[in-house]
């Protein structure tokens, strides 16, 4: 009689892997070119949520050879380059589990907000030329790392806006890897004895 074993490899999540996101820095960085800018709303989604992004400073944001990170969520102890705040209480209301950050698209989506009298404001139909983008969820535990372009390629950029796509998707660049990994074995195709 033969038994055959089939070896399951599990991830073993422990306690602090199932975390819950605290922090999301969000990196912009406009081309530098003429023209690049944008007064666009800017909205990022992340875990099934979608946030408005702005700073809460006085100045124009995504303006031409801006690289500015933005901050949502707790404060790190660690500030980005041109860190920008804008809010603690964003994460509070649902709050995101990172072990199902997978289950939703990463992405950055642009939309015209300024109407007037049921008509967009001319200026307002412009295009953005992001050169790169990163979005990094918990970035002093997990450092989970979504990003579209490259970041040494000043050269190359895309375009978005309303009438050139107001959506790009991110893909992970950096995941946590588990602790541990364990063999399960499975009873499956095992015969019984009688």
């Amino acid at each position: 009689m033969s038994c055959n074993w089939i070896l399951i490899y599990t991830y073993v999540l422990s306690s602090d892997f199932m975390s819950y996101v605290e922090t999301i820095f969000l990196r912009f960085k406009t081309a530098d070119i003429i023209g690049a800018g944008t007064d666009l709303e800017v909205y990022v989604g992340v875990g099934g949520r979608e946030f408005y992004i702005e700073s809460q400073r006085e100045f124009d944001d995504f303006e031409r050879g801006d690289d500015r990170t933005y901050i949502i969520g707790n404060e790190p102890s660690v500030l980005p380059k041109n860190p920008e705040y804008i809010g603690a209480g964003e994460l509070s209301h649902y709050q995101i589990k990172t072990e199902t950050l997978h289950l939703f698209p990463v992405y950055v989506r642009v939309e015209s907000d300024i109407r007037w009298g049921g008509e967009t404001k001319p200026e307002s139909r412009n295009t953005w030329f992001l050169d790169y983008v990163e979005i990094r969820v918990n970035p002093e535990k997990e450092n989970i790392t979504y990003s579209a372009m490259d970041e040494n390629d000043s050269e190359n950029y895309i375009r978005l806006g309303l009438f050139d796509g107001r959506f790009l998707y991110l893909v992970p660049t950096r995941m946590r890897t588990p602790r541990k990994l364990r063999k399960v074995k499975s009873s499956r195709g095992k015969k019984k004895r009688r």
